[in-house]
């Protein structure tokens, strides 16, 4: 008897990283939320069962919403009642899949950035700083910005658009740095 490859847990902490993401996948699949954590539910346990077989897929968000794919294929396999409901499914799939595929995010890398961009909010200017904060975090106006800063509207967008060249080259920085 051979020994069971080792569990990493790599994609079950991919799935769970991912889970809203594959969730919203699977809705756009099958068109109902309960559907759609049925869906969800079967593909943890095949994430599962691939882990414990040491499974290593290249592409892990690809893989995971191929799973989803699957899992709500063969929902509708076992559920078709109209003709042609299971190649109207796979017409849906492609062009979900293609969304889902453009737009995909890493969970790791969307932190990394959150990460980067505080930093980078922190080596900011004062005013600069405040000026940011004003209008993303505390949702502000412009025009109620240059208010409380006694500038002119134009002063405003002038200085916040150097402030996100600032952030945005800063974070580039910071991204490369830690590629190295």
């Amino acid at each position: 008897m051979q020994p069971a490859p080792a569990v990493t847990g790599i994609l079950a902490r991919a799935f769970v990283q991912h889970r809203d993401a594959l969730l919203a996948f699977a809705f756009v699949l099958v068109r109902s939320r309960d559907v759609a954590d049925e869906v969800l539910s079967e593909t943890s346990v095949a994430v599962v069962e691939a882990d414990a077989r040491g499974i290593a897929p290249e592409h892990v968000g690809a893989w995971l919403r191929a799973l989803v794919r699957h899992r709500a294929a063969d929902h509708y396999r076992r559920r078709a009642r109209l003709a042609g409901l299971a190649d109207r499914f796979e017409q849906v799939a492609d062009a979900a899949e293609a969304a889902f595929a453009e737009t995909w995010i890493a969970a790791e890398e969307a932190a990394a950035r959150a990460h980067h961009l505080a930093a980078c909010l922190e080596k900011l200017a004062p005013r600069a700083r405040q000026l940011v904060d004003e209008r993303y975090r505390r949702d502000r106006s412009i025009a109620e910005i240059a208010r409380t800063v006694g500038w002119k509207a134009d002063a405003v967008k002038v200085a916040l658009a150097k402030a996100r060249r600032a952030l945005a080259e800063c974070v580039r920085r910071r991204r490369e740095e830690a590629r190295a």
